[in-house]
């Protein structure tokens, strides 16, 4: 059998480009009158044409022939969940997963798109390594249910007094003394 040289592979590869282009030129041209004029098999060439169908955009333009073509997000919006999930943060409230899923699937409710599933977004945030849930302690759970509607709203009234009277507008600025030892 002979060797195929580097020469003799790039010029193979040539005629077929130009099979596939007389092809999608005239259709009507069947795929062994292309072989037999651009002197290249046909069976080859028919692989090369489904290759080519298959290679068809995904919905943001680009193609990844290893899949993961489901892209769900664009750059923006992942960029937009993690500076909510930032800001989020600084309050120090901390976004669950369950609320950048809601968050997600309201992004996509606007774009009139079927929401993602539920393992699409765990492969995401484990994807997305700047996002990590943190694990609750189970005081901390009990602190959250020992208080009553009445007295948070009291609580939060007397805070946003205290937050105008001494012009604090960024949470970043407040400090919880008997916690972090500052």
């Amino acid at each position: 059998m002979a060797e195929i040289t580097e020469t003799t592979h790039q010029k193979l590869k040539k005629q077929l480009n130009q099979a596939l282009e007389w092809l999608q030129e005239d259709p009507s041209h069947t795929t062994n009158a292309a072989a037999v004029q651009f002197q290249v098999n046909s069976s080859s060439l028919r692989i090369c044409q489904l290759h080519h169908q298959h290679q068809q955009r995904n919905s943001h333009g680009t193609f990844n022939e290893h899949g993961g073509n489901n892209i769900i997000l664009t750059t923006a919006q992942e960029k937009a969940l993690h500076l909510y999930c930032y800001e989020q943060w600084e309050m120090g409230i901390g976004a669950t997963p369950s609320i950048i899923y809601a968050a997600i699937c309201h992004l996509k409710q606007q774009e009139k798109c079927s929401q993602p599933s539920i393992s699409w977004f765990y492969k995401w945030l484990k994807k997305n390594s700047a996002l990590h849930t943190i694990k609750t302690k189970p005081i901390a759970k009990a602190r959250i249910t020992t208080h009553r509607d009445e007295d948070l709203k009291t609580f939060f009234t007397n805070y946003q007094e205290t937050l105008d009277h001494y012009g604090i507008h960024h949470a970043r600025y407040i400090y919880n003394m008997d916690k972090s030892g500052v």
